[in-house]
């Protein structure tokens, strides 16, 4: 170790970290999981011991943040193949089955326990008694009264019949051991947090360091919960009333351990049908809670950021710009926006906004060039935005990188031309429009793909990265109608979603879970306005679900859990034309009227 490295390790920040990082670790112990209640359950139902207390708590922590490090190995060697939030719901599967299957056999074996004594006793041979005085005391006499003391707890209950109702003795390191297991399989997300960090910042041996002392409070709360079950279970068996419910203890503890497992297993296979594994719905955010971002005219009537929560709270103001904004887009964890500023002198410059500490950054200054169209990639380390220079020439694309600061063409031709560029959501593609139609760039292999296209419109990429809905026009009765098409990557071939001569399609957005597609469709036989639609990913079971009538709508926005639909809804009627923010639940059909006016809201889905 140098003489640097040891100064820093024997700083006394090291040591507050470190005693930071523990009490963190005992207060996310108290966080709902971290199998508390199945240790409880666990060692009240099987007469355990402060020992037993330490070595299941001890388990159980090693467990769940141990499983980290495996985690971290598997996402630095396999980062572009499979991401961690794809393997949380499995591990969360297996662990609910492996305490569903520990729970049947507590059940089964404590039940044959149960029922063995409830059983009669076994009438023993009568024996002649003798009463006769020993001579010797040192000589055992044929026939003497042998005198046996039975174990504590043992008696009857007038019919003779000695008994005890003592829980009995079931605890083997095999089911303490997998109980323990299973209860922290699931990887401790702020432990991993913790690790990423370190990763990123290139002090891994730190990282160990703190992801340690954050398991030793972990598991000082687990031990300490393990060690009050094990100490009120002392308590209760010297009451009497206990003595009555005490038979049935080890069933109804196992009972408890075998309900866990199925409430587990049962959420885990919920919540990854659902799709909800994600990073902005394990916080558990309803659309209550939720806040939207959104754009607006200020006093001078240019546009700026605002923000405010779903239930009419006065509006935040995000941004003061000299001209307002243009364009903005989150990042993937919604702790950042970037946005296109016009400035005096109608430069249109990339500005970065933090949201955790409100700092403005300019990132990208575009001195006689138009920046426009700023989009992340999944991973949030670039930003991909349309460049126009001033003097002539058609948009092409260049990219920014969030750690180097560096801005460049995406392509070695840097006038190769591209507008309304999007990413696939596993990063691997690049989508944009050119004179040719949409081009699909593979990132890793190269692979180019055109798909012929007059619109030019932005895609939109379907969830599991495999297909992509896209807008063209055509011919219908000697007018050009907008239709939605659906183009798969794998049998590269391009269908007609929803074919409806009446109808004409203006926006698509996806449902988080893949299944659904909302499109904002316009009735060719209704003079104004538009409304949203609702069908299945394959254009079957095609339905409306607004009925307001002269207006227009845009920006559809799914909430993360696909519950609501979020949109700016223009009023027809209104003048001057204004923009008012709206959200429809897609169960019921319930439109909530924001009570603002804006345009182009998006979900800020997190505390």
């Amino acid at each position: 170790m140098s003489l640097s490295a040891e100064r820093n390790f024997l700083s006394p920040s090291i040591y507050l970290r470190w005693a930071s990082l523990s009490h963190f670790g005992a207060l996310h112990a108290l966080t709902p999981g971290h199998g508390k209640t199945v240790v409880a359950a666990y060692l009240v139902g099987s007469r355990g011991t402060a020992w037993h207390a330490v070595v299941l708590g001890s388990v159980v922590t090693l467990t769940h943040t141990g499983s980290v490090f495996l985690l971290g190995i598997i996402t630095l060697a396999a980062s572009q193949y499979i991401l961690p939030t794809s393997i949380i719901p499995w591990l969360e599967i297996l662990s609910g089955l492996m305490i569903v299957g520990l729970g049947f056999y507590l059940l089964w074996q404590r039940f044959l326990f149960w029922r063995k004594s409830t059983l009669p006793a076994p009438e023993k041979p009568t024996r002649k008694i003798s009463l006769t005085p020993f001579s010797t005391p040192s000589k055992k006499t044929p026939g003497a009264v042998k005198i046996q003391k039975l174990p504590e707890n043992f008696h009857h209950h007038g019919d003779g019949k000695m008994h005890s109702h003592e829980v009995p003795e079931t605890i083997t390191w095999r089911s303490l051991i997998t109980l323990g297991i299973s209860g922290g399989l699931v990887p401790c997300p702020d432990a991993i947090a913790i690790l990423l960090v370190a990763i990123a910042l290139n002090r891994i041996f730190l990282g160990l360091a703190l992801i340690i002392a954050f398991s030793l409070g972990l598991a000082i709360v687990l031990i300490v919960i393990g060690l009050l079950m094990v100490s009120s279970s002392r308590l209760f068996k010297r009451m009497d009333s206990f003595n009555k419910f005490a038979p049935f203890m080890p069933v109804v503890s196992a009972l408890i351990v075998l309900i866990l497992g199925f409430g587990l297993t049962y959420g885990a296979f919920t919540r990854l049908e659902s799709g909800s594994m994600s990073s902005l719905t394990e916080a558990g955010i309803t659309a209550d809670e939720a806040q939207v971002v959104y754009l607006n005219d200020d006093e001078n009537e240019y546009k700026q950021l605002y923000v405010i929560d779903t239930q009419g709270s006065d509006p935040r103001q995000l941004t003061t710009t000299a001209k307002g904004v243009v364009d903005f887009a989150l990042s993937p964890n919604q702790s950042q926006i970037v946005y296109v500023e016009q400035t005096e002198a109608l430069d249109y410059d990339l500005w970065l906004l933090n949201l955790d500490t409100t700092e403005n950054k300019l990132i990208v200054p575009c001195k006689q060039v138009i920046c426009s169209q700023p989009i992340w990639s999944p991973d949030g380390n670039h930003i991909v935005y349309e460049y126009m220079s001033l003097d002539g020439g058609a948009s092409s694309l260049w990219w920014f990188d969030i750690a180097t600061g560096k801005a460049q063409p995406v392509f070695q031709e840097a006038l190769l031309p591209g507008t309304n560029p999007r990413w696939s959501p596993n990063g691997k593609w690049l989508s944009y429009a050119t004179p040719e139609g949409i081009r699909l760039n593979q990132l890793e292999s190269g692979e180019s793909r055109i798909i012929p296209n007059i619109l030019g419109a932005a895609v939109q990429w379907s969830p599991n990265s495999e297909s992509i809905l896209l807008r063209d026009v055509v011919i219908k009765h000697d007018q050009f109608v907008t239709q939605l098409f659906l183009y798969d990557l794998s049998s590269e071939t391009l269908v007609n979603v929803n074919a409806n001569d009446s109808m004409e399609n203006i926006l698509a957005a996806w449902s988080p879970d893949g299944e659904h597609i909302a499109v904002v469709r316009r009735d060719l036989a209704v003079p104004r306005g538009d409304q949203i639609w609702l069908m299945r990913a394959d254009g079957n079971e095609t339905h409306v679900i607004t009925d307001t009538p002269s207006v227009l709508h845009g920006t559809l926005s799914w909430s993360p859990d696909g519950k609501y639909i979020l949109y700016d809804l223009y009023l027809l009627d209104s003048f001057p034309l204004q923009s008012r923010l709206e959200m429809i639940e897609i169960k019921t059909g319930e439109i909530t009227n924001l009570e603002v006016f804006g345009y182009n809201p998006k979900w800020l889905w997190q505390k």
